[in-house]
């Protein structure tokens, strides 16, 4: 009796066809773009595999060690601050995780086409993880239509009942425009690692002793985290999108500039024989 019901206009989430549809195109996406990133590469005979799973094993990794670190030094903050957290400071992790593949020979990343296979590897996986992700939020969608938020709430406490709305309704609230602007953001963070991981390969190319490289690539992904997380909390999906395309955009031109994207490309579709 001394809980107060969850808001009633909460009853009114639905998703729509074209939220359905959104979350259905952004999933494609996330699933088929580093496939097709790999088949391009194929198609001029650079397609790795020993790469592309190394890259996959260091964003897993780094990412897991990460969330540890948080969990280890930040043990008594609520959850919700510890996820946030791991979102700051995962960049350090991946950063050093991509350094150390191409610092040390054990993995033989030597050339450039090794290189964006690993990056299309450690792209790839965060893809098919938010790809995953938003399949669920699709089924998610389609029994909140069919059976109602109470399904969600029941048995909660009052807290937990208006958080779960909230979430429910943060979901409900992407039209088909956000979707699409959406996808312009996950093609822009693609590009993004995989910029990154051609900066740091090219840097120990030249010196392999270089840890400046290190350090501005984990300036470069913390700023793209950061502003992209700054411009979240204005409330606007488009205002965040936007934030964080251009911020990918710009390490992508940035990066492009430092190592002569002209000759990485020339490598690529000109090998030598």
């Amino acid at each position: 009796m001394n809980e107060a019901p969850v808001l009633a206009d909460a009853q009114e989430i639905v998703f729509s066809a074209g939220t359905l549809l959104g979350y259905g195109i952004t999933g494609v996406l996330y699933i088929l773009l580093p496939i097709t990133a790999f088949l391009l590469m194929y198609k001029y005979k650079a397609a790795k595999i020993f790469p592309v799973l190394i890259g996959i094993l260091v964003y897993f990794l780094s990412t897991k060690m990460c969330d540890l670190s948080v969990w280890i030094f930040f043990s008594s903050v609520p959850y919700a601050v510890k996820a946030a957290l791991s979102v700051e400071f995962v960049g350090i992790f991946e950063e050093t995780g991509r350094w150390l593949a191409f610092k040390y020979p054990v993995f033989n990343l030597k050339t450039t086409e090794k290189a964006i296979c690993c990056g299309i590897g450690h792209a790839g996986l965060e893809c098919w993880i938010r790809g995953v992700q938003s399949f669920k939020l699709i089924n998610t969608g389609q029994e909140l239509n069919l059976k109602g938020l109470s399904a969600f709430t029941e048995g909660k406490t009052k807290i937990q009942a208006e958080e779960i709305t909230r979430q429910l309704s943060s979901y409900a609230n992407r039209n088909l425009f956000i979707s699409m602007l959406d996808s312009v953001n996950i093609i822009t963070n693609f590009g993004f690692h995989i910029a990154l991981t051609l900066f740091i390969f090219r840097r120990l190319q030249e010196d392999s002793r270089d840890k400046k490289c290190l350090i501005l690539a984990i300036l470069l992904h913390t700023a793209h985290n950061e502003l992209s997380g700054l411009a979240s909390l204005s409330g606007s999906m488009i205002f965040s999108d936007m934030v964080s395309i251009a911020t990918g955009v710009a390490v992508i031109v940035f990066v492009m500039k430092k190592i002569d994207v002209r000759t990485v490309t020339d490598e690529i579709i000109y090998p030598e024989i």
